[in-house]
């Protein structure tokens, strides 16, 4: 999972009193995500430009009965048992640092925005990841192509969410470059955030640039985060076809080899979102075991991104032709 920023020098006005003056006019949300909850605000226009896109997949829509109900002012009330986990982000202006808070915690002060949007998107993942405890759940990106699921678990700086965005490229759908849930059915569902593009892939996805405008810039000068419906249809879920286990090593010929089904328990292992994996629970042993048995997995290895693409794309077009 992508790591915290590192927190930058407090300002000279506490968190608690920038945060206690400031009007968060904007709000985005709620948003959801599985079983979880949140909704963002922030006292800037153009952030909250930013955000709207940037979290637009998983906002819940207006209408939808089941989930809430609109009071007279046009506000969306969750029929969901609990509040959303709150969100804000206050924008650095006049010599002021910006601040970032959960409900009433302060996560980070900063002046820099790169490190108080950097903190926001690693914060909703720790809220997504954390919270999340019904269902199986991998370190993992995930694609689909007309209804056959690629799952793509994954170490950190594997090249994980940029072969996700090579395949997008090539006409993909997308579900998740972070986290993915999938079941004994094979039933793959992804949390569609914000691609995080690192600045070593940033030369072979030049393309994708976000190319902000100049005010907004500097909150993406640390790591791109490119909205997945710029790329890409963003899909809910699909069904599994495909694992494929992620290995970037530079200057190695890229290449595409089966794993048996006990390798593939043995590596997904190491993917899954758990605090001890020596504890790992039976039932959850038990069900990736059931995944692995299901699907065909493979490791794919080597640095080149068209040739890694060319290699999931034909094998998958094998796999369904059989």
């Amino acid at each position: 999972m992508t790591s915290a920023p590192r927190p930058d020098a407090d300002a000279a006005v506490p968190a608690a009193d920038l945060l206690a003056a400031a009007r968060f006019d904007h709000r985005i949300g709620p948003c959801r995500v599985f079983d979880q909850w949140f909704e963002l605000r922030t006292n800037d226009a153009g952030v909250a430009g930013l955000l709207s896109e940037l979290y637009a997949a998983m906002l819940e829509g207006e209408g939808e009965g089941d989930r809430g109900h609109l009071d007279v002012q046009g506000d969306l009330h969750l029929d969901v048992g609990a509040d959303p986990t709150v969100y804000r982000l206050l924008a650095p202006s006049d010599g002021n640092a910006g601040v970032v808070a959960r409900d009433d915690e302060v996560l980070v002060t900063s002046p820099r925005p790169a490190t108080l949007l950097g903190r926001l998107v690693w914060a909703i993942n720790r809220q997504v990841i954390d919270g999340t405890t019904d269902r199986v759940l991998l370190h993992a990106g995930a694609v689909d192509l007309d209804g056959a699921g690629v799952v793509i678990p994954a170490e950190m700086e594997s090249g994980k969410s940029t072969l996700v965005t090579g395949l997008l490229d090539r006409g993909f759908g997308y579900l998740t470059d972070e986290a993915a849930s999938v079941t004994t059915e094979l039933v793959l569902e992804g949390y569609a955030k914000p691609l995080s593009i690192d600045p070593g892939s940033w030369e072979v996805l030049a393309h994708h640039d976000p190319a902000l405008a100049a005010e907004l810039a500097p909150y993406l000068e640390r790591q791109w985060q490119v909205p997945a419906q710029r790329i890409g249809p963003v899909v809910d879920r699909t069904r599994l076809a495909m694992i494929v286990f992620r290995r970037y090593e530079p200057e190695t010929p890229t290449r595409l080899e089966p794993v048996s089904p006990g390798t593939a328990v043995r590596l997904v292992v190491g993917s899954t979102f758990v605090t001890d994996r020596e504890h790992l629970a039976l039932d959850r042993l038990h069900e990736l075991a059931a995944i692995c048995g299901q699907v065909p997995a493979y490791e794919l290895v080597g640095d080149d991104l068209g040739a890694a693409c060319d290699l999931v794309i034909a094998e998958l077009a094998r796999i369904r032709s059989a």
